[in-house]
């Protein structure tokens, strides 16, 4: 029919990613959480959900408890799973609060 609108929606199971963390206390009140996370490429690349590589995040935080507060500050690098003809980068990323 013309003038109909195209619909580019799809549907379908999405990756899937597992994490795991740990928790190391550096003092009375400071404490070291490392994590990293790895995503599985369980999406359909021939529908487009999904790159068909696996991405792994590595992470870091410092956390300061300070009487009933929490200081916080973390850091992770994501290393991206490259299809071949992608343009994806590696990435930096900070989190503070």
């Amino acid at each position: 029919m013309p003038g109909a609108p195209v619909s580019n929606s799809r549907g379908g199971l999405g990756d899937v990613s597992v994490a795991l963390g740990y928790s190391l206390e550096l003092g009375r009140s400071t404490w070291l959480d490392l994590g990293t996370r790895v995503k599985l490429p369980t999406a359909s690349r021939a529908k487009r959900l999904g790159t068909g590589k696996a991405d792994v995040t590595v992470s870091g935080d410092v956390v300061q408890d300070i009487g009933s507060f929490s200081l916080f500050a973390g850091a992770r690098y994501r290393f991206l799973g490259k299809p071949a003809g992608s343009t994806l980068q590696d990435t930096w990323g900070q989190a503070a609060e």
